[in-house]
């Protein structure tokens, strides 16, 4: 079951790695345009996902999905 979830995330997040850089810079600062829901057994507290990637000016940054605030973390 747990290999079922992960596949689905992993399946997920290749998408949304593919397709965010494209709408990021027309997007800017807004919402991201998605929502993730937990329909599994696990508990949300055993549930993690990240968004990470490079900003146009080279700058490495994570966004939190809590709120779509964009944060840099200088490597």
């Amino acid at each position: 079951m747990k290999i079922r979830i992960l596949l689905a995330l992993a399946g997920v997040l290749t998408v949304l790695s593919t397709w965010l850089p494209s709408q990021a810079l027309a997007q800017g600062n807004s919402a991201l345009p998605f929502t993730i829901a937990n329909n599994s057994t696990t508990a949300d507290a055993d549930l993690y996902a990240a968004c990470l990637g490079i900003d146009t000016n080279g700058n490495h940054v994570w966004i939190n999905l809590a709120n779509s605030q964009v944060l840099h973390r200088w490597l």
